[in-house]
């Protein structure tokens, strides 16, 4: 039972550094404007961007947002924090489970 115990007291450590945290995905995207006078109008392999997108879901609803290359370094490291809290707090539980089962 203590290493249980032990064993959750470790992730709940780890749980405590864990930061800022995000939902969502973030995808690059190239875009053509449409304007006859645009290279990339002319030609489909050249077109505008990168451009970084931040898509999730608020209320039920997809919400996307562009993000500067500063705002997508964070955002990218928010969205993996949450990645790692899921693990973390699946490791928890499981932690939580067996200790019921020893009393």
């Amino acid at each position: 039972m203590q290493d249980l115990e032990k064993k959750y007291e470790k992730l709940k450590k780890r749980f405590l550094k864990i930061s800022y945290v995000c939902i969502g995905s973030i995808n690059t995207v190239y875009t053509k404007c449409g304007n006859d006078y645009c290279y990339c109008y002319k030609d489909d392999t050249k077109k505008h961007g990168p451009y970084y997108l931040w898509t999730r879901k608020i209320k039920g609803k997809t919400v996307s947002k562009r993000l500067s290359k500063k705002q997508l370094i964070v955002c990218r490291k928010f969205i993996n924090n949450n990645t790692k809290l899921k693990d973390l707090i699946g490791k928890m539980m499981n932690v939580s489970a067996e200790i019921v089962e020893k009393y």
